[in-house]
């Protein structure tokens, strides 16, 4: 097979991408991939079967629909994109992955103009491939029932972990992360973009009530660009000095991230709104016991292996992660069932998938 993959996104889609390709590259013949100068390296991908174009047209821009099909090779068997931005001039076939209806659904702000463009394009997305993948049953379900498409016709891909960047770090951890990053332990972590709908107030909130109600002597610790909240989500006051046990470390290398969650007294990802949610399944396959949302997809990732709570009600939120800091059992019956969990979730599984729909894409 002769595959080609829009690879310019980032961050979310961008660390699927990252993951994912490597693992599709001994599957196919022959793999072009569509992106900056230096992605091969950045990727660290040397087999000798992928090629990359240089594509730096703005993703979503109008740039990319009129540069779009020179990119593409036209001998080549499908082409994937990743998300709903499907060139609309290309007449080749195609799979689809429409991560989520994050735009659609009021999660996060967006004008009526970039409701409308996301609209337009993933009917056009709908319309155009052959096949579709989405990230959970939930994004399924949505997308089913927003665009009245037959739920068989999506098929879910979910992500995965990979062991050899995130697993349990040994005892004693503790101490490089106080070198690293001037704190030590005991500490809440929530790592995750500060963009409204991952509702990172709602944990500051919590956490006020645990320094107050219950007198914890932890730290909260967000892993996340801080001016984040300047993007439609003004930033909730605390009292000083539940102020200064509050700190945003900005974005951290995995390695410090594993040292982060293997480390910490609980993770706690209070999100409003996820296609999937790869922080919890990273948290857990690093060992830190689990408090995370009860909405969109995150049930099924967590499972029954972490704590699921309304991520609005602040109250419940704060009695949840009470309950795993203050209790030692608890704790550390919920480490051993996130590691256990996590290892369902594989990345060469997400590749098995991916290839089962693009061999039903070029035999159709």
């Amino acid at each position: 097979m002769r595959l080609v993959i829009d690879c310019r996104l980032r961050f979310g889609v961008g660390t699927v991408l990252r993951n994912l390709v490597p693992r599709l590259a001994s599957r196919v013949d022959e793999l072009t991939l569509l992106g900056s100068e230096g992605l091969l390296e950045a990727w660290r991908i040397e087999a000798r079967n992928v090629r990359l174009v240089p594509f730096d047209s703005r993703v979503y821009g109008p740039g990319e629909q009129l540069h779009f099909p020179y990119r593409i090779q036209r001998s080549c068997d499908l082409l994937h994109v990743p998300s709903y931005n499907v060139p609309l001039r290309w007449r080749g076939p195609m799979a689809v992955t429409i991560n989520d209806l994050a735009h659609l659904s009021g999660a996060m702000p967006t004008n009526p103009v970039q409701k409308a463009y996301a609209r337009f394009f993933i009917r056009k997305a709908i319309a155009r491939s052959r096949e579709l993948l989405t990230l959970s049953e939930f994004s399924r379900r949505a997308i089913a029932s927003t665009f009245q498409v037959p739920a068989e016709r999506i098929t879910v891909a979910y992500c995965g972990v990979d062991p050899k960047v995130f697993h349990r770090p040994p005892a004693g951890s503790s101490s490089r992360v106080a070198a690293l990053l001037g704190f030590e332990a005991p500490y809440i972590l929530m790592a995750g973009s500060l963009r409204p709908h991952k509702n990172a107030n709602s944990l500051l909130l919590a956490f006020q009530e645990l320094k107050r109600r219950y007198g914890i002597p932890h730290q909260l610790v967000v892993v996340g660009e801080h001016r984040g909240f300047r993007v439609n989500a003004a930033r909730v006051t605390l009292p000083a000095d539940v102020e200064q046990a509050v700190r945003f470390t900005g974005f951290v290398t995995d390695e410090t991230l594993r040292l982060l969650y293997g480390c910490c007294s609980v993770f706690v990802y209070p999100s409003l709104y996820e296609g999937f949610g790869l922080p919890p399944l990273e948290a857990m396959a690093c060992g830190a016991p689990v408090v995370a949302s009860n909405r969109s997809s995150l049930p099924e990732v967590v499972g029954d292996a972490g704590v699921l709570v309304d991520p609005l009600d602040i109250p419940v939120l704060a009695g949840a992660i009470h309950r795993v800091v203050s209790d030692d059992a608890l704790r550390e019956g919920l480490r051993a069932q996130g590691l256990a969990r996590a290892k369902g979730f594989t990345w060469e599984r997400t590749a098995e998938t991916y290839m089962q729909v693009f061999h039903r894409c070029v035999s159709s």
